[in-house]
């Protein structure tokens, strides 16, 4: 797929793609996800190829995140929740 191939997929343009690719601007996260499902993966396999994960025991940065969530007190862990529900919730 070509820059201009995936801009069009995303009502975007050429060199919004570029900049993405040469790392001179980051995509929001809204951005990833609508590149991630051009692609058919998910946000997290996106970020973070089979290698990557490989790497890392296997284990998406998302799973072992929520290990050390899972690690913290319960008002943390509720804090955290409650920016995931509000992340999601503006879908």
């Amino acid at each position: 797929m070509t820059q201009e191939d995936l801009a069009k997929a995303l009502d975007s343009n050429q060199s919004t793609i570029n900049y993405y690719e040469n790392r001179a601007e980051n995509p929001t996260f809204e951005t990833i996800e609508k590149v991630a499902k051009v692609f058919r993966l998910s946000a997290d396999e996106f970020m973070n190829p089979p290698e990557e994960r490989s790497k890392q025991g296997g284990q998406s940065r998302i799973e072992k995140a929520f290990q050390e969530v899972q690690k913290l007190s319960a008002y943390k862990q509720n804090l955290i929740l409650d920016m995931m529900e509000g992340a999601i919730s503006r879908k």
